[in-house]
């Protein structure tokens, strides 16, 4: 079965509280993407 992705962006949402990218531009947004997995994962 396929794993749904809408629980891990809507655990970042609320449980860790993120709205919005602090950053501009294509690069810097997936590097904030990549923390903010690297934050979940190892938390998880």
């Amino acid at each position: 079965r396929m794993h749904e992705p809408e629980s891990v962006f809507g655990q970042m949402k609320n449980n860790r509280g993120f709205r919005r990218f602090l950053l501009r531009g294509l690069p810097r947004v997936s590097l904030e993407v990549g923390w903010l997995s690297l934050a979940h994962n190892l938390l998880k």
